[in-house]
């Protein structure tokens, strides 16, 4: 999951991620600092596409150059 979300944000948007191994089953998603995505908040992972379309106009994209 997280490697395919890696590889998504990358194409998509141009971002490069880090990956930080967890436990207990908790994958969250943050982007500079500020969580966007809580697997655990949600009973879920995320959709394909839902991470891309939650920071596609954040500053941090660099999808324009």
């Amino acid at each position: 999951m997280a490697v395919g979300l890696a590889a998504e944000l990358l194409e998509s948007l141009n971002i490069e991620i880090e990956l930080i191994e967890g436990g207990k089953g908790i994958f969250d998603v943050k982007a500079d600092n500020r969580l966007v995505f809580s697997k655990y908040s949600l009973n879920r992972f995320p959709l394909f596409g839902e991470i891309s379309e939650i920071l596609k106009d954040e500053p941090y994209c660099m999808k324009n150059e």
